[in-house]
């Protein structure tokens, strides 16, 4: 009986074998966007990731000779709880293949899109693709960079580390000659 049920313990965990479809799991270029179209997403907000239209092909990759030339890009991306993006609808511009709400988003169906913009401001979108944020999605909201600026302090110095370790760190530098 024992063994029976561990069989159909591991017959059941089964289900969530993954078979692969694509020749590498992780391509040195984004090739398909993120989150893919009709996932389940379990992290609330997601960020939102594209294939670039101009992929930096330069010496930083492995296999790749020569420096390649990477033109100015612009996109845009939109994104809303209904797929003719008038509810809840986020929109925004950006000079790289992603876009993060910064903002929980409510569980439920939500549609994003993005564009290239062309240098005669043709706007080429992609299609529409959907995700599903779970209810009991993790709650993981990144903060803006104009949020975490707006916390720092206007005065010098400005030391990013636990209120409790500041004693310590003047006590190690207080014959620092930079620290004066």
């Amino acid at each position: 009986m024992r063994k029976n049920i561990l069989f159909l313990f591991c017959l059941c965990s089964l289900s969530g074998i993954a078979k692969l479809t694509q020749p590498t799991l992780m391509h040195e270029v984004r090739e398909t966007p993120s989150p893919l179209d009709g996932q389940v997403v379990l992290q609330n907000s997601p960020a939102l990731m594209w294939p670039d239209k101009f992929p930096h092909l330069g010496p930083v990759l492995d296999g790749v000779e020569g420096h390649d030339y990477k033109p100015h890009v612009t996109y845009k991306v939109r994104l809303a709880s209904d797929k003719a993006f008038t509810k809840d609808l986020m929109e925004a511009e950006r000079n790289w293949a992603f876009f993060n709400p910064f903002k929980e988003l409510k569980p439920g169906k939500w549609y994003w899109q993005h564009a290239y913009l062309t240098p005669e401001g043709i706007e080429e979108w992609s299609q529409v693709y959907h995700f599903t944020i779970d209810k009991n999605a993790r709650k993981a909201v990144a903060p803006s960079l104009q949020e975490v600026l707006t916390k720092l302090p206007s005065h010098h110095p400005r030391v990013l580390l636990d209120k409790s370790q500041w004693d310590e760190i003047i006590k190690r530098n207080k014959n620092n000659p930079e620290a004066q």
